[in-house]
């Protein structure tokens, strides 16, 4: 099976004075045809997205750790069964 990467999944590519000069088609082309890809001097690029489309991706994942600790998610954290004990190093 050959590996999709980001260069050959079919994605429009923009360098980032092309994608800066015609911003608005950019985004334009991103709610209509899919992502896009930026990129500068060669260097990896970035996706450019349509919101839908990152909901789509993440599917209301938390983004972080402290999305995490926010009241009302599921995060439980993991207790210690006994308390800890200090044992010193010697080499």
């Amino acid at each position: 099976m050959e590996q999709v990467t980001l260069e050959t999944a079919g994605f429009m590519k923009w360098d980032q004075q092309q994608a800066k000069a015609k911003f608005s088609e950019v985004v334009r082309r991103a709610r209509s045809e899919g992502p896009q890809l930026v990129t500068t001097r060669g260097a990896n690029p970035v996706v450019i997205l349509s919101a839908d489309d990152y909901l789509g991706l993440t599917g209301g994942r938390p983004r972080g750790f402290a999305d995490l600790l926010l009241p009302g998610s599921a995060f439980e954290p993991v207790r210690a069964a006994e308390d800890a004990v200090y044992e010193p190093f010697d080499p």
